[in-house]
């Protein structure tokens, strides 16, 4: 198989899955107990039933699920993901602005991954057994194990409340500070572009806490995979050739093996990358980050079905394309993989 035949097949193997998740999300959000109307209108809510009724129809919530489901995929295909029920805009406008917030504390997360986790892995891989060694596998188990929303809560707990290091989990800013104004919508970036030092340092001190939670299983997946893979390529032949030439041990490990050993762990980044972008729910909602994350789940606690639906489409069409464009790169890279 050529490789455009090769990434034309693995670009339509995307749309079943994405119809696949529009699909479960919409059954889903519809087999939640509880009417989006009456949660809209309040428990104190003198509204009668004609004018529930009323609003009901007015949504489309009166029409078969089926229906609803129809509609909303037909619309989807032509760019509109519904109406926010609680915010009383468009989906697309309301994650369109969540979205830099969201990838700013993704790439965040991802940078503090990779700048902690290689070195440490490849340390510990060249020297297996030793203090550093068990320190970073029983540290990455731990990291990869717990959630990172308790992490979260603990850092909140500890580094704000009892030590006051840290500034109050309110969001991108303090409550009584201005953002920048926009550029590329990453608070740190567009501070720095307009020369804005004061806050370029408020919004990084804001930035740091959730960005280090959310690198947490991140961090110990580099470290344990490094660690195996510099472990298994220190006992290659030219490993041995070169320190029997006398190289120096430091130059062995940062030049010759490290970048073999991190072939696999480049692989698996790519894919993390994609999750970090949609799986921060947990961690924007301990924070009050103001993403895509946070915009979801008080979607769901308001059993608003567009934009929990929408979201969920934006997360899997994120995480889809990331792996399609890895598949795609490996599969250019070595060219055994599109005949496998």
């Amino acid at each position: 198989m050529g490789f455009w035949r090769y990434a034309a097949s693995r670009a339509l193997s995307m749309i079943p899955v994405l119809l696949g998740v529009s699909l479960a999300t919409f059954a889903l959000m519809h087999a939640v107990p509880g009417d989006p109307v009456r949660v809209f209108l309040g428990e104190a809510s003198t509204a009668g039933p004609e004018a529930v009724e009323a609003l009901r129809a007015q949504w489309g919530l009166d029409r078969p699920v089926y229906v609803q489901y129809l509609y909303y995929l037909w619309n989807a295909l032509h760019g509109d993901l519904g109406r926010s029920i609680h915010t009383g805009r468009p989906v697309l406008q309301d994650l369109v602005a969540r979205f830099p917030a969201s990838v700013e504390l993704a790439l965040a997360g991802f940078a503090i991954a990779l700048l902690a986790g290689i070195p440490l892995g490849a340390l510990a891989g060249a020297r297996p057994n030793s203090w550093m060694d068990h320190a970073s596998r029983v540290g990455s188990l731990t990291f990869l194990s717990m959630p990172g929303f308790w992490f979260g809560l603990i850092v909140i707990y500890v580094g704000f409340y009892l030590l006051g290091l840290l500034p109050e989990p309110s969001g991108r800013l303090g409550l009584l500070e201005a953002p920048p104004p926009r550029v590329t919508g990453l608070f740190t970036v567009d501070s720095l572009l307009h020369g804005d030092f004061a806050t370029f340092r408020a919004a990084l001190s804001h930035l740091l806490a959730p960005a280090a939670v959310l690198s947490l299983p991140t961090f110990g997946l580099v470290v344990r995979m490094l660690r195996a893979s510099v472990v298994e390529v220190l006992r290659s032949d030219y490993v041995r050739t070169a320190r029997a030439k006398g190289v120096a041990p430091r130059r062995v490990l940062f030049k010759h093996v490290l970048k073999n050993a991190l072939s696999p762990t480049v692989t698996v980044l790519g894919v993390q990358l994609g999750s970090l972008l949609g799986g921060n729910v947990l961690v924007e909602t301990v924070f009050a980050w103001p993403g895509m994350g946070l915009y979801f789940v008080n979607s769901i606690q308001l059993l608003d079905y567009a934009p929990v639906t929408g979201a969920t489409l934006v997360f899997a069409s994120l995480l889809v394309l990331v792996n399609f464009l890895v598949d795609v790169s490996y599969a250019w890279l070595d060219p055994t993989v599109r005949y496998s």
